[in-house]
């Protein structure tokens, strides 16, 4: 799977962090009463009811935050129940192949192995219930189509919610007045458009949460920047700088530092700062380090730090950033290959610890599933963790010369 972003391919978009360590980023709508009158004298002694519910309905519009003459973007309703939370690896390993085993949040593997059409990638819903295809064909965790997209002649970037049932997606526009291109939000074959953006590059979606009912969106070209969408009010929350760092999963947080380079590689050279999304404002100053991902509810950040400048030392560790308490740290050192994964609603993580070389070793887990409390479980005998809830159609996606 390639990480270049002019390779001319369909690709996994993961957000590209020096020394190979990579992060993890990143409602239903009201459905409206419908009164039947029968009659002038029914409506009559409905009335005090009638403005009961209009009282109720008003305050619950402000408890909401709902914006008057704005409606919320189509959602589908919650996740298909029974269906268990699940992650995928190669099941291989010798090294990537195009299959994906299903893998419980409790180490155990899940049924059939599945095996991917066209390619070596596909996008997963965060619980892992649903994947789209490079074809466009979206299937349930046991491979049958439930639904598609036309990726090939439109979408341009496919990006899961943190709900695993509705979808971000950058489109090319056909409006004749605003070439470029277009946000949607909502069930992945009936999105609404919330935002075009005008001009040749395509932005990138780095966050889609149905959650909290945001997007954050990075913005290339002449005037690279990043910004976070109001996805119910269809309206921009807030500008923020592009190199800032990476974002929680539900859009409301964004961690980052900065690293001192030399000629023979780079160390961490500030502590890691946690700013609002919301505010602009820092929250909370860490330890001088390289923040590598938030869990899904935004409680737990992976850091790595290390002295030597070839990172042959990196540590990792998991930290509840608000209490400033270490939940788990390596033993050995080791860095994460790809990316550190989230659990949706939890602090759990699931990642591929590596040598910082970037080989394995037998003395590092593998795949290591490690809880919010610091416990773990390693899934021994497969190969790569293979994750993400984007998908990036390369023939479609332009870039200009300052994309970055």
């Amino acid at each position: 799977m390639a990480d270049d972003p002019v390779s001319g391919r369909l690709y996994r978009m993961d957000i590209p962090l020096p020394t190979g360590v990579r992060a993890a980023v990143l409602e239903g709508r009201r459905a409206r009463p419908r009164w039947h009158m029968a009659a002038p004298a029914v409506i009559a002694m409905a009335m005090p009811a009638l403005l009961l519910v209009a009282v109720v309905a008003t305050l619950a519009v402000e408890l909401t935050g709902s914006r008057p003459g704005t409606t919320p973007p189509p959602a589908s309703g919650p996740a298909e129940p029974g269906v268990q939370p699940r992650f995928f690896v190669d099941p291989s390993t010798a090294g990537q192949s195009n299959r994906l085993q299903g893998v419980g949040w409790d180490g155990v593997r899940l049924g059939d192995t599945l095996t991917l059409p066209l390619g070596f990638d596909a996008a997963i819903a965060p619980d892992g219930s649903k994947l789209l295809y490079q074809t466009g064909d979206i299937v349930d965790a046991t491979g049958r189509r439930v639904g598609a997209v036309d990726l090939q002649r439109s979408v341009a970037i496919f990006h899961w919610a943190d709900d695993s049932v509705n979808a971000c997606q950058v489109v090319t526009s056909t409006a004749p007045d605003q070439p470029g291109w277009a946000l949607l939000y909502g069930p992945p074959e009936r999105p609404a458009t919330i935002e075009v953006f005008p001009g040749a590059t395509t932005p990138h979606i780095l966050v889609c949460s149905a959650s909290q009912h945001r997007a954050v969106i990075d913005i290339r070209g002449n005037t690279p920047h990043v910004e976070a969408w109001d996805l119910s009010a269809r309206s921009l929350i807030r500008r923020l700088d592009s190199n800032i760092g990476v974002y929680s999963p539900n859009g409301l947080w964004v961690a980052g530092g900065a690293l001192t380079y030399f000629s023979d590689g780079a160390v961490p050279g500030a502590p890691v700062v946690v700013t609002s999304v919301d505010t602009g404002q820092p929250v909370a100053t860490l330890k001088t380090a390289f923040a590598g991902g938030f869990s899904y509810d935004g409680t737990r950040l992976v850091l790595s730090s290390w002295t030597r400048r070839d990172a042959s030392d990196a540590r990792l560790e998991i930290l509840d950033w608000r209490a400033g308490v270490v939940t788990w740290t390596t033993e050995n050192a080791a860095r994460v290959s790809g990316n550190a994964l989230g659990l949706p609603g939890t602090g759990d993580f699931v990642m591929n610890l590596v040598d910082p070389s970037g080989q394995p070793r037998t003395e590092l887990p593998g795949v290591l599933i490690v809880r919010s409390d610091g416990t773990v479980t390693s899934v021994a005998g497969v190969g790569m963790l293979s994750q993400h809830p984007s998908l990036v159609n390369q023939a479609l996606t332009r870039c200009s010369d300052r994309c970055g």
